[in-house]
């Protein structure tokens, strides 16, 4: 069977009515498919639609829970710690971003941990908001402990931290950046995509279960683990990465609950306007940019791109030509359409 193509916003309605049918309240099911949708668009295959399947998984094993909203435990002026009640981390997320995006607004800079939260998506699409908000920002979320998450620490065999992603973003006036991914050398749902593509990955993404390098996305599924990023040249760099991502979201765990595992998602945000240089820290962000997007491709290269440049293409493109589903994640999401009585999205 050929892949299949989907519209942007069939795919959307499609996503939002499946939340909705597990339980989610409309503002959470609409903010979950506007998230998904959005890494579809963005090139980010792994971590689009195609985890709505796992989603289901997660709620029918109780480690999601749909209709649950985050609520705050503790606020000052600038600092809040919300419990997300295990609900969509895509949701708890934004609201958090939201919260310190207005709070810095007032003081300059504010910062969130969230606590028990879910998956949380594509962590550059919280630095994107950032950055068309006009404030910069650092989003991260991370587990450490063992079997918390895929990965494996340098020279280990042992699964200990989980994809553990960090987000920078900076806001400019004609371009921003926003720079980031995760701490292992490839992402999981990554791996899960070329798995159900049948491919093999690039050297250095996977560890067979006694540590060594693998290129087999099946060696994942079978005791092995994802590589630090850095692999096995620098792979220090990816582990202390990943350990920070944890460490910084355990503000959000409480000391009886840890135990020896740490993670959460944190969040800060900074408003340039703060330091009395809004506009003219903008200018400086697209100069820079400009000059670092100017330097002189390599050899076989035309031309240099900068983070995010690759996504902000992909949307362009696939708005036009629609979102291309593999025939696995085209079967997974029919057959949640059958589950919830949901009419599959139109193909397009």
């Amino acid at each position: 069977m050929s892949p299949v193509v989907v519209r942007e916003e069939p795919l959307r309605r499609f996503v939002d009515e499946v939340c909705a049918a597990m339980g989610a309240p409309a503002d959470v099911a609409a903010e979950v498919a506007a998230h998904l949708v959005r890494a579809s668009l963005s090139g980010h295959d792994g971590q689009g639609v195609a985890r709505l399947p796992g989603y289901a998984a997660e709620a029918d094993a109780g480690a999601l829970v749909p209709g649950a909203v985050p609520r705050v435990v503790r606020e000052t002026a600038v600092v809040a710690l919300f419990d997300a009640g295990h609900g969509f981390g895509a949701y708890s997320t934004a609201v958090a971003l939201a919260w310190c995006v207005e709070r810095a607004r007032v003081s300059g800079l504010a910062a969130a941990a969230v606590g028990r939260s879910a998956d949380i998506g594509r962590v550059g699409d919280y630095g994107e908001r950032a950055a068309e908000a006009g404030v910069l920002a650092v989003v991260t979320a991370g587990t450490a402990g063992r079997g918390a998450g895929a990965t494996m620490l340098q020279g280990g065999r042992d699964r200990f931290l989980g994809g553990n992603p960090w987000c920078f973003a900076v806001p400019g006036g004609e371009r921003s950046l926003v720079a980031g991914g995760a701490t292992s050398t490839v992402a999981e749902a990554d791996v899960r995509l070329a798995r159900a593509r049948a491919e093999q990955l690039p050297p250095d993404c996977v560890l067979d279960r006694y540590g060594r390098p693998s290129t087999d996305p099946d060696d994942l599924f079978a005791g092995g683990g994802l590589a630090p990023l850095g692999g096995a040249v620098a792979g220090q760099v990816g582990t202390g990465l990943a350990l920070a991502s944890a460490l910084f979201g355990a503000l959000a765990t409480s000391r009886e609950d840890a135990g020896d595992a740490a993670g959460g998602v944190f969040v800060q945000v900074v408003d340039p306007a703060a330091f009395g240089e809004g506009a003219g820290y903008r200018e400086v962000v697209d100069r820079t940019l400009a000059a670092a997007a100017g330097t002189r491709p390599g050899a076989g290269r035309t031309e240099v791109l900068l983070p995010g440049e690759l996504e902000r293409r992909s949307r362009v493109e696939r708005r036009r030509t629609g979102v291309l589903l593999p025939d696995a994640t085209w079967t997974d999401l029919s057959a949640l359409a059958d589950r919830f009585g949901v009419p599959p999205p139109e193909r397009g």
